[in-house]
């Protein structure tokens, strides 16, 4: 009896280990297929979530981004770090193009080391880059806007803020539509707009000054001839009046405006009735009468013989007078001039 008891007992412990071997066994092997399995993301996780740079390393990247970060955001990883400068980057725009590029790249890498060098020197040379871009661009929009400036002033346009923030094709059409733009700069700007944008760009540089230049010298031999016809006219004016002086005339403003051939005539119509010729200057002929004397013997005392007028004996000639007179009575003598 006690046998079979010890049997038993010792059946009952063989049993048992039998199946906590089982058991075990089949735990452990259950248990290291998982773990083969999940040990590539645990790496990666792992990495992901390394720390290899100080706080003041952080906080000096950070400022590249004008960002201030809070005890909480310097606690995280690299990899998280670098997308919250990604995320300030981003919010910068053109500003930090290249800040947000060189961040894309850093978190593409798996590699911790591409994380610690864009937090430590990479986000500092990213920054660099466009802060040369930005002063470049703002030296292009200085040099664009006293060049925009120059053409406005050339052309006699007065300047404003807005003209000077148009684009190059805008503004080369808002010189072109001014009332102050001359024939030849809405010609050269017409010609520039049918062009590309080195077209607008050398308009507003240069072509605009020269084609005004060339308006001011159109404008200045109109102004030439304009006196020139005028000295003319007054020429004219002059020698007219003084044509119309010698007949004693005074031209009306209708009478000095005719042509030549009508001058002359209008003007000896009007001097014919009231003036003689010009070169008439001797004084006409005075005929002088000699007084009536008595018929018949003449009693004055003889004298000496007087030169007798052409006129009085060419009175004579002409009219011959005979008188009957009684027997004895001598004839007349010739009038004599007195």
């Amino acid at each position: 009896m006690n046998n079979s008891h010890t049997t038993s007992a010792r059946v009952r412990k063989i049993v048992t280990r039998g199946i906590v071997a089982t058991t075990a066994l089949a735990a452990v092997t259950g248990a290291v297929a998982p773990a083969t399995a999940a040990e590539q993301p645990a790496k990666a996780s792992a990495q992901a979530g390394a720390v290899g740079t100080t706080a003041e390393q952080r906080i000096e990247a950070a400022s590249k981004v004008d960002f201030d970060p809070p005890s909480e955001v310097l606690l995280l990883s690299d990899y998280d770090f670098i997308h919250v400068l990604w995320q300030k980057a981003r919010d910068g725009g053109d500003r930090m193009a290249t800040v947000r590029t060189a961040a894309e790249e850093a978190m593409f890498s798996s590699k911790p080391e591409d994380h610690v060098r864009f937090i430590t020197t990479g986000i500092g040379e990213a920054r660099k880059i466009d802060q040369k871009r930005e002063r470049d661009k703002a030296e292009a929009d200085r040099a664009a806007r006293l060049a925009k400036s120059q053409a406005l002033l050339a052309v006699g346009i007065p300047s404003s803020p807005e003209l000077l923030e148009l684009s190059d094709d805008n503004f080369v059409r808002a010189i072109v539509r001014h009332p102050a733009s001359g024939p030849e700069v809405r010609s050269a700007g017409a010609r520039a707009l049918a062009g590309d944008a080195a077209a607008w760009h050398e308009f507003i540089v240069n072509g605009a000054r020269e084609a005004h230049k060339r308006d001011v010298d159109n404008e200045l031999k109109e102004i030439e001839e304009r006196n020139r016809q005028e000295a003319e006219r007054k020429r004219q004016l002059a020698a007219r009046k003084n044509v119309a002086a010698l007949f004693r005339v005074t031209p009306t403003e209708a009478m000095l405006g005719l042509s030549d051939d009508n001058f002359i005539r209008e003007l000896l119509r009007t001097a014919r009735p009231t003036s003689r010729a010009p070169n008439s200057s001797r004084p006409p002929r005075r005929r002088c009468s000699a007084p009536t004397r008595p018929r018949g013997r003449s009693t004055s005392t003889p004298g000496p013989t007087r030169r007798t007028s052409v006129t009085t004996r060419t009175a004579a000639r002409r009219s011959p007078r005979r008188t009957v007179s009684s027997p004895g009575a001598s004839r007349p003598r010739p009038r004599t001039a007195v």
